[in-house]
């Protein structure tokens, strides 16, 4: 289950923003095309992550890529809301995709090695379905924020599930 709740926290992580673009665009003071690319580079450097992190894991081991990287996506999440630049929120939303993939890269493989195959199936499918109500809820988190005209309290909201689920791992692992 709390593999389920860190997919669900990727996928919220990712598409949260994506309601706040055109107060961003506002805010920044930058094009529709510029502020898109805030979607585009989170999205492009987390499928990159999944071609370094899958590998990686089978070299060094599944659960400290997971736990790690879910860590530092809750601190970008955490400086976006105060980069004072839209060239600094490009590049935090850059590096927060790309440490956001070490997740999924990792999660279907780490599943594999730790459930029999009728438990594999169900897992797959709970943390399948974690990725969409994550990516859904991304969508409607943001979308309240945007209507406070708050973009970045948005951003904040999740960074707190960010730090339970890592509890979680690290009392179910001990």
């Amino acid at each position: 289950m709390a593999l389920c709740l860190g997919s669900f926290l990727v996928f919220i992580n990712l598409y949260a923003p994506q309601p706040l673009l055109p107060g961003l665009k506002e805010t920044y003071d930058v094009s529709t095309l510029g502020v898109s690319l805030l979607m585009s580079v989170s999205t492009l450097s987390l499928a990159m992550a999944l071609l370094v992190f899958g590998p990686l894991s089978d070299a060094i081991g599944r659960e400290g890529i997971m736990r790690i990287t879910l860590l530092m996506a809750g601190g970008c999440s955490i400086a976006l809301a105060f980069a004072p630049t839209f060239e600094s929120l490009l590049l935090l939303r850059l590096l927060q995709g790309f440490v956001l993939g070490g997740l999924p890269a990792v999660a279907i493989a780490w599943m594999g090695d730790e459930f029999d195959k009728p438990a594999l199936l169900s897992a797959v499918g709970l943390y399948i379905g974690a990725n969409s109500l994550g990516g859904i809820s991304g969508r409607i988190v943001g979308g309240a924020a945007a209507e406070g005209r708050r973009a970045y309290g948005g951003l904040l909201v999740g960074r707190v599930n960010n730090a339970d689920w890592l509890r979680g791992v690290l009392a179910t692992a001990a």
